[in-house]
């Protein structure tokens, strides 16, 4: 059964009058039109989850200019260039805490999409501060107070990011910016919904994933340099040792690194290889094939060995530089400015192979299902954030079952109607008359009801025919 389509959208404006004799009406541009559905700022209010986002930021931004101070006078005092990275994170901290409220209340998606990444990485990072201060809590508990602390905020920020009433929010802001597709033209009166489409990918996979799978693989590999630097140096200071009688001459090597700390360098080296190359390894299968979850999931570990790229990459380079690593041979002390500009390449690879994930040709070969609004009949999915629930116009969609037109289908959804017109659907069973028919009338047709005489007599009388002659017959 087909049913009558909704009216189309003139977009033309309200006329006053008598069919609109009087000309157009002049509105504001957000003043609501009959007919269309208000801006959605105007039905759905800032939630709570938003209002405590704001606050963490600007407790955030407070610590954090503080830390600009005190880092501040920690240069001036003892003029430190290490320094000079604490002084340019907090600074950091301090603006992004400053504009992250303001744009997360304008809904602005981006700066709401990086501040779940921070608050991600900032609850990772209390959590090692906290494992950290366990070992130094019974000489000092300032460390585990500040884990506690910072992991408590960052934790509360990150949950309050990803509840339902936060991403109704920025999604609202989405829509009205005009940054969803939609599917039909909506109509006055229409119910739009969120459905998820699947976009098509390309043909073949395009090199910008080829090269990211490679750059992944050089960051997680990046760390044997390492351990076959700590075997050389264990090496020369083994000779060192001898030649001045720290050591007896007939020690081997593999003893001597047994026993001294050059085994912890070794091994760490080797852990953070295994550790890299399964992440490496899960995230290349996924880029490989397709999956949208490969590029959700790589730079969230991608952007944590960043950090740790970077503290690497400064600590080789102040241990390994020319003036520090003296006490080796020339070997060593030339490995150890090949492994410092190692490092640096590793860190700058995962820069952009994080920059990469985001690039339309990354997007393109593992894309997600794309949200968009759609108007047409019968779509089913989110109802717009903001958008009160309206009925569906009378005279339009499936309507009611309309008595004697028989039983509603099976499974329309529509109840069954018990009364039946006579005389249309089905046929009804005949009830037999208590009066019998009369005599000079013929059986009436079945399916159609006996008529009998009425109460107190056998037949209707005759009728006198009307002054002037002729006349009816008798009539029954």
């Amino acid at each position: 059964m087909s049913y009558p389509p909704y009216p189309p959208a003139t977009g033309q404006p309200q006329l006053a009058g008598p069919g609109g004799a009087y000309g157009p009406i002049e509105s504001n541009p957000g003043q609501i039109v009959p007919g269309q559905l208000p801006p959605p700022s105007m039905t759905m209010t800032k939630p709570g989850t938003v209002l405590g986002i704001q606050v963490i930021l600007w407790i955030f931004a407070a610590i954090a200019a503080i830390g600009d101070v005190y880092q501040a006078i920690q240069m001036v005092e003892y003029e430190n260039p290490l320094l000079l990275i604490g002084l340019a994170y907090s600074i950091y901290s301090t603006i992004q805490g400053l504009l992250s409220p303001v744009q997360i209340e304008r809904g602005k998606r981006g700066w709401w999409l990086w501040n779940v990444i921070n608050s991600g990485l900032g609850a990772v990072i209390a959590l090692v501060v906290i494992i950290y201060a366990l070992g130094v809590v019974e000489y000092t508990a300032m460390p585990l107070l500040m884990g506690l602390g910072l992991g408590g905020l960052q934790g509360t920020m990150f949950v309050l990011l990803v509840t339902k009433s936060a991403r109704s929010w920025i999604l609202m802001h989405h829509i009205q910016r005009g940054k969803l597709r939609s599917l039909g033209t909506p109509a006055p009166g229409a119910v739009g919904v969120l459905v998820k489409i699947s976009p098509q990918r390309p043909e073949s996979k395009p090199g910008m994933v080829t090269a990211l799978q490679l750059m992944l693989w050089f960051v997680a590999l990046s760390p044997v340099m390492f351990t076959i630097l700590t075997i050389v140096w264990a090496q020369d200071a083994l000779e060192r040792e001898i030649r001045i009688g720290w050591e007896t001459p007939g020690t081997s090597p593999s003893e001597y690194l047994l026993e001294s700390d050059f085994i912890l360098g070794i091994i760490f080296s080797l852990v953070a290889v295994v550790a890299l190359s399964i992440l490496a390894i899960i995230s290349a299968i996924g880029l490989q094939r397709g999956r949208f979850w490969a590029r959700v999931y790589t730079p969230i570990w991608l952007g944590i060995v960043t950090l740790l790229l970077a503290l690497t990459t400064i600590a080789c380079w102040v241990n390994f530089s020319p003036g520090e690593f003296d006490d080796v041979s020339d070997a060593t002390a030339t490995l150890g400015v090949i492994v410092s500009l190692v490092f640096t390449g590793a860190f700058i690879t995962a820069i952009v192979a994080f920059i990469m994930v985001f690039l339309p040709g990354t997007r393109s070969w593992a894309p997600g299902e794309e949200t968009v609004i759609s108007y047409l009949p019968g779509a089913q999915g989110q109802p717009l954030p903001g958008q009160p629930a309206m009925a569906t116009p009378a005279g339009y969609g499936p309507p009611s079952q309309a008595p004697g037109y028989g039983p509603s289908p099976q499974g329309s959804g529509y109840p069954p109607q018990q009364q039946q017109h006579p005389g249309y659907g089905a046929p009804q069973a005949q009830q037999p008359s208590p009066y019998p028919p009369p005599p000079d009338r013929a059986q009436a047709p079945q399916g159609y009801p006996q008529q009998g005489p009425p109460p107190g007599g056998g037949g209707y009388p005759p009728q006198s025919p009307p002054p002037g002659g002729g006349g009816y017959g008798p009539r029954y």
